[in-house]
């Protein structure tokens, strides 16, 4: 008699347990499937005939048939983004330019083919041995430039293609770009950043090469292999970046 009383009462308190548990996930569906069910009736029907269709159909009242209607509004919505953005592009409406930017920017994803990243990177060298000639001059350091190759007193240093900054020039102009998009409203204001990231990739990289070469004629030609060659760029960055703020 103890057994068989003892497992009703345990019997009880474990159905008990699950009738708070189907409780609480009963209220917790009917919490999604209203959140879901908002968002998904707040969205714009324009230029998304399967979304507006289904939106003219009505809400399930079971919270599990709710939230699979909001489900569908939402992915039908998504789906008719395309025809959302054809329809902007033939009636001239300004909605296309919000997603002309974000969509360009994904094109940054893919890499560069040789045929325009070789003439970038040739461009980058010379600008930034052209730079080094005048750092030189400036600096009172004798260096005869034949192309890419400076003949300085106790060696020769060329601006090879991994030392044409092109990976942090990139970075920096991606960074510009969204920069711009975001806190500049004027066309113009936004090319001449842009530009301005260019011309700022060049000198950095020009004041790394001429710094090294500074080093190798001071402390000796080692430098070329040591750290600052080969993990100073970051530095040299900030260090352009407080003397551009002086």
């Amino acid at each position: 008699m103890r057994a068989h009383e003892f497992k009703s009462a345990g019997s009880g308190r474990v159905d008990g347990v699950l009738v708070a548990n189907d409780a609480w996930l009963n209220a917790q569906a009917r919490r999604i499937a209203d959140l879901a069910t908002q968002a998904a009736l707040s969205a714009p029907t324009e230029g998304r005939a399967l979304y507006a269709g289904l939106r003219a159909l009505n809400v399930p009242e079971e919270p599990v048939a709710r939230l699979w209607h909001a489900a569908t509004l939402l992915r039908e919505h998504r789906g008719d983004g395309h025809n959302a953005a054809l329809l902007a592009l033939a009636s001239g409406e300004s909605k296309l330019v919000h997603v002309t930017f974000p969509l360009g920017l994904l094109f940054c994803m893919v890499p560069l083919p040789e045929s325009m990243l070789n003439p970038l990177q040739t461009f980058l060298q010379y600008s930034s041995a052209k730079v080094v000639a005048w750092l030189f001059a400036l600096t009172g350091i004798p260096a005869s430039r034949v192309g890419l190759i400076f003949y300085l007193p106790n060696l020769s240093i060329e601006v090879a293609d991994e030392c044409s900054g092109i990976h942090s020039t990139v970075v920096l102009l991606l960074t510009c770009l969204v920069a711009g998009y975001f806190f500049l409203r004027n066309p113009w204001n936004r090319i001449v950043l842009v530009g301005a990231a260019v011309l700022l990739g060049i000198l950095r990289n020009a004041f790394r090469i001429w710094l090294i070469s500074w080093l190798c004629i001071h402390v000796g030609p080692e430098m070329i292999d040591s750290p600052v060659h080969h993990q100073g760029g970051p530095a040299f960055f900030y260090a352009l970046q407080v003397w551009k703020n002086q």
